[in-house]
Formats: structure tokens, sequence, C-alpha cells
């Protein structure tokens, strides 16, 4: 990125949610921590940092609209049947990396820079006054960030869960101990066992012809949930209740000839579910089981992390993201690693993207990290028939030569500070001249 720096801007495409911050130098100057970000409003309930990553064109596969715009117009388009012929997206994050070319955007290469995001989140965590996290006791947290501290952040978000393990060296800056592990274990996950749920319960056509012909409540049923998750407390014990919207009651009963109450009774979830007028009851057991395959999964990537050499002496995780305000999914993680401090930034799904923001600023502030794959270029070399395959032998000058070796220049869980280079002679006719390839900032 260029040195000169007037203003900062980190974008968030998240695999559900999508937002974006900003400072400008003189504000960096002053307060790094002086950052502005993103609000924006549904027409129902608070204002929200992040939007819904959903992208609508229209019948002739041009921009409609974004975020909440789109899925408000998806769901008039639903209700009035014409929906046919519009192209609505989500959960289009994981393309992106394919496809981000910073010039189709309008954002010269030079001005654009990735940022891995739970690497963001302890940049911007490290800042924060004790006062601004959750944890045990303010004294451990402030030590998590003490120069020879190890900890690990869990950047758990909607979609994905990324997972890193970090020191904080003597000068300040942190150095990144681990490859950039994680998977597809985010909050979105949760959503779909409670649409399962539903599906089981109400049938699978039931709620299909829900979701096309009352789009608008469909949608809000989901958003209910979404924040009802993040409420529901492990240790109280009690139900989660959500409103069911009357057209999907009133659907049920008309496709099935049944009411709603006598469905459950009947099922297996006569023990677990109740409804009374439009309230839908979920026993806190049940609720557990939408949680648990997916803790599981981020639960035993952390062990594995743990048990690498570089990591055995970790003493903090630092939770961070939409999802990790999940009460159940910090109780799991705080019951399964009762010896390491857990700590969550007041604002830790605004983490990363502050935190991106501060890198912009000072992408100094990583010193090192550890390779992802081995990487290398490919060369030929003089064929050895004791080693090389025949089938890749070729002659260049009279000289039996092999083709599409791979040279390896660094090396996968290899520690690679930035700004470091390594080089390779090559032939006059592999670029007409002596040439060096470098491999700078692994990210």
């Amino acid at each position: 990125m260029s040195e000169t720096k007037i203003l900062v801007v980190a974008i968030d495409f998240g695999s559900s949610g999508a937002g974006y911050a900003f400072s400008f130098a003189y504000q960096y100057k002053n307060n790094p921590l002086d950052i502005s970000t993103s609000l924006w409003n549904n027409g129902n309930g608070p204002l929200q940092a992040k939007i819904p990553a959903v992208l609508l064109f229209d019948p002739d596969k041009k921009f409609h609209s974004f975020g909440f715009e789109a899925e408000d117009k998806y769901e008039e388009l639903l209700n009035t049947n014409k929906a046919d012929q519009w192209y609505f997206l989500k959960g289009f994050k994981m393309q992106l990396y394919s496809a981000v070319n910073a010039g189709e955007v309008g954002i010269q290469g030079d001005k654009f820079i990735m940022v891995y995001e739970p690497e963001a989140a302890s940049i911007y965590a490290r800042l924060l006054p004790v006062d601004k996290f959750v944890g045990n006791n303010g004294a451990v947290i402030l030590k998590a960030f003490d120069p020879g501290r190890k900890f690990i952040v869990v950047d758990a978000g909607g979609g994905t869960v990324d997972i890193s393990a970090q020191q904080v060296l003597e000068n300040g800056e942190l150095k990144i101990i681990h490859r950039e592990c994680g998977g597809p274990w985010g909050g979105e996950c949760i959503n779909k066992q409670f649409v399962n749920m539903l599906k089981e319960l109400f049938g699978k056509e039931v709620m299909k012809q829900f979701k096309n012909k009352h789009g608008d409540d469909f949608l809000q049923l989901l958003r209910d949930f979404e924040v009802k998750k993040k409420m529901y407390r492990v240790e109280d014990e009690e139900s989660l209740t959500i409103r069911m919207p009357l057209s999907l009651i009133e659907l049920f009963l008309d496709m099935k000839q049944s009411d709603v109450p006598t469905a459950i009774a009947s099922s297996r979830f006569n023990e677990t579910v109740r409804l009374k007028r439009d309230k839908l009851s979920i026993a806190g057991s049940l609720v557990e089981t939408f949680f648990s395959e997916t803790i599981r999964m981020i639960i035993d990537e952390v062990v594995s992390i743990l048990k690498n050499e570089r990591c055995s002496d970790v003493s903090a995780i630092m939770m961070a993201g939409g999802f990790s305000e999940a009460d159940t999914l910090q109780h799991a993680i705080k019951k399964q690693f009762q010896s390491l401090e857990i700590f969550i930034p007041l604002d830790g799904s605004l983490s990363v993207l502050k935190g991106a923001v501060i890198y912009g600023h000072n992408p100094n502030v990583v010193s090192s990290r550890v390779c992802n794959y081995t990487y290398g270029v490919g060369v030929s070399m003089k064929f050895d028939p004791s080693i090389h395959d025949p089938g890749k032998k070729f002659y260049r000058r009279g000289i039996e030569m092999c083709n599409n070796l791979f040279k390896v220049l660094f090396e996968i869980d290899e520690e690679v500070h930035i700004g470091q280079t390594k080089s390779i002679d090559v032939a006059p006719s592999f670029c007409q001249m002596k040439n060096m390839i470098h491999l700078n900032g692994i990210s």
C-alpha cells in the first residue's frame, strides 16, 4: 500500500454480513481508536453495524440493490410472483478470493491490501482500555498483550470461523506463530439447524410455500431467531421463544388439514417444543443441539492448534466476530479451556473492521507470518536419470534437461518475516537476463 495515506477504508465482506469503517490520517495520529463505522437501518429495530451480504440483479443482470434494500425488494418480488427472472445472490464471500481484482473496482493495486481477520481483531483489541473487555479479570487481560505473551484469536462470523495464534513481540508488533485455519462453522450453521427443525415439524413443502408466498414473514422469522440465539443463556436453562408468523400457522392448517399443536404432539419434538397462540417455545436442551456440532468443530480446531510446539504456552483466547456474542459459544469455550483466560471485546463484531483500518495505517504492526502452503517456482535443470522422470526430459542445445521441476522458496509452516526475500538464478532464456524472484510478505 502507498506510504502516503490521507484516508484508510476497510471493507468487510462476510458470508452473511458486510460493513465498512474508515479513519483519516490525522485521526489515527491523535487516537488510533477514533474510527467511524457504518450504521444500517433495516426498518425494524435498532441500527445495525452490518448489512446482509446479499445482491440483487434485475432480469438484464444489472445491479439493482444490496443488503436490506435487496432483501426487501426480493420479498416484494416473491410475494407478487415476479422473482423468477431476477437474480438474488447470497453467500458469495468465498468466490471473492478468486475474483479480487482491485483495478476492476476502481482501486489501484498499490492502494489495496487484504487483511486476515483474526490479525485485524487482535490489532484493534490490544489498543482497547481494560473496561472494554468481558473477561474474568482485567489484570490478566492486560497481560495477554504483554511482550512475549501468546494467545489465540477465534474470529467467529456468520459464515466462517477464522483462527489465528499470535505472539506479542518486545516492540509491540505481532508475530503469527501458526498458519491460518478455520472452517465454515459460523452462526449461519445454527440458523440452518433451526430451519431444519421447522422443516421437520411443518413439512418441507409447507416451508417451501411459506418462503415463496410470505417471503417477508420468512425473513422476519430468521431475523428474530438471529437475535434470540445471541440472547439465549445456557446457565438459565430457559426455553427460547420465537414468534411464529400467523401466515405459517394458517398455511400449515390449509395444507395439512391439522393444527400445529397436534403435529407437535405426534413428532419427536413433543417434549421439547410448545406452541401457545403464536409463540413457539423451544426447550434449552433442543437449542443446545443446534449449536453442538458447530461448537465441536471450533473446539477441535483450537485443540489442534494448542498441540503445535509453537503454541504450547498460549495463555489466552480472544473471541471476536458477531457469532462470538452468542452465550452458548462463549460458555462452551470457557468450559473446554478452563486453564486459559477467555476475553471478548465489547464490540467484538466490529473489531475486525476497526483493526483493518489500523492495519492500513501501519501494516508493519504484523512482523511475520507462517506459510499456509509451500511456495516456489517451476524450473528446468540438467536431467538426472536417478531422480528425474524420463517423461519430462527434453534437449536444450544438445544437453539433456528435465522440465517442470518445482524449486521450493518457502515451505508450509515456515516462518516468513514481512519484507523477507529469497532469490534464484535463472538462465538468460528465461527472461533475457539474470533475474531475481522475490516473495514478499506471505499472507
